[in-house]
């Protein structure tokens, strides 16, 4: 039962890690395509 427990938990923060390098990459490519006039000092 615990087995499937922390199972569970490493998927759910596998999905969350990796939703949010995906999200910054969309943000990093479609940001400079559409917002290209708002730079908010971004490094």
């Amino acid at each position: 039962m615990y087995i499937l427990l922390f199972l569970f938990i490493l998927v759910v923060f596998i999905l969350v890690l990796g939703l949010s390098i995906v999200g910054s990459i969309v943000r990093a490519i479609f940001g400079f395509g559409r917002r290209s006039t708002s730079r908010m000092n971004q490094s």
